[in-house]
């Protein structure tokens, strides 16, 4: 079984490469490729570059289309390059919804 790696494993020591990209963007869905679009320059020559757009764009997508449109809200976009992964974080405002179990 392979150790966890990334920038949260404990003991872990592991510095950006390439510095933090982070912005905020509007929750509506004309934003997401202007979100991807940064994300694809920030992390140019990466060779995972358009998997984490991807994801980024899938994560982004249902944030817009489940919580913002009820809640005017916005989106939080992280990404930090590191020598052997890449850690990335889209935040929203959260579902106006109660859970239910």
């Amino acid at each position: 079984m392979r150790e966890p790696c990334g920038p949260h494993t404990k003991g872990n020591v592991m510095q950006a490469l390439e510095g933090t990209f982070a912005a905020v963007f509007s929750g509506v869905p004309e934003q997401i490729r202007k979100a991807c679009g940064q994300i694809r320059d920030f992390l140019d020559g990466c060779p995972v570059a358009d998997n984490v757009v991807l994801i980024v764009s899938e994560l982004a997508t249902n944030a817009t289309i489940v919580h913002s449109p009820s809640r005017d809200g916005v989106l939080a976009v992280r990404v930090k390059r590191y020598d052997t992964c890449v850690y990335l974080e889209v935040e929203d405002a959260g579902s106006p919804w109660m859970p239910a179990f």
